[in-house]
């Protein structure tokens, strides 16, 4: 099975494990906010990307980018683009709630897609770099 799961392409693995992770992320995100109510959603957001980095690096590390390279320095790398994504992620929804007036849950799922694509490029390139 893992066999075939590397015939595809790079670009649809990171499609479905980003889409995965991105769909845990924005469930705990949601779930998160119900429980303990909405008002702090900020909060709720360093919750929810707290949460699912660590499956992020290792299903990007090794079933996306097959990365062979130092663990510490692609982590670092990695940690590096989330702490990007998540204030770009902060900006965004702060703008769209606090400014646009938006309901926050139609924010996050907009800025969610937006964050999906350029982190493609940044890891590829960044992350887990053959050149590294």
């Amino acid at each position: 099975m893992l066999q075939k799961w590397f015939l595809l392409n790079e670009k649809i693995r990171f499609l479905i494990l980003a889409s995965l992770n991105t769909l845990l992320r924005y469930m705990i995100f949601v779930g998160i906010g119900i429980v303990t109510g909405i008002t702090h959603y900020q909060v709720v957001l360093i919750f929810s990307w707290s949460l699912s980095v660590l499956i992020a690096f290792y299903s990007y590390k090794y079933l996306v980018f097959s990365g062979t390279g130092n663990h510490f320095h692609e982590f670092a790398k990695s940690i590096m683009i989330w702490i990007f994504s998540y204030f770009f992620n902060v900006l965004l929804l702060t703008y769209f709630v606090e400014q646009l007036k938006w309901n926050v849950y139609l924010g996050q799922g907009l800025i969610i897609g937006l964050i999906f694509f350029i982190n493609y490029f940044l890891f590829k390139y960044i992350a887990f770099s053959k050149t590294n």
